[in-house]
């Protein structure tokens, strides 16, 4: 299919832990949010687990989430494997 797949640690998503810098993992796909924290309506909460899983945080609120799960997270993903 022409594309390449990148793989991320735990390791590494964990060094992405700040708001200039901020990755998540949901359902084990890794996601830059870093664009999104500002906008996040939840303010703050999104770095609650920057650098790590975010699963739990992200499907706790799925009320909230349900739109962004569709058009905001496809725009940040960079992969769906993390190790």
């Amino acid at each position: 299919n022409g594309t390449t797949s990148t793989s991320y640690s735990k390791k590494e998503v964990s060094t992405h832990n700040t708001r200039k810098d901020c990755w998540i993992i949901i359902k084990d796909k890794v996601y830059d949010v870093t664009p999104y924290v500002e906008e996040h309506p939840g303010g703050d909460a999104i770095l609650n687990n920057a650098g790590g899983d975010s699963t739990e945080g992200f499907f706790g609120f799925v009320t909230s989430h349900k739109y962004c799960l569709h058009h905001i997270l496809s725009t940040l993903f960079l992969n769906d494997d993390s190790r």
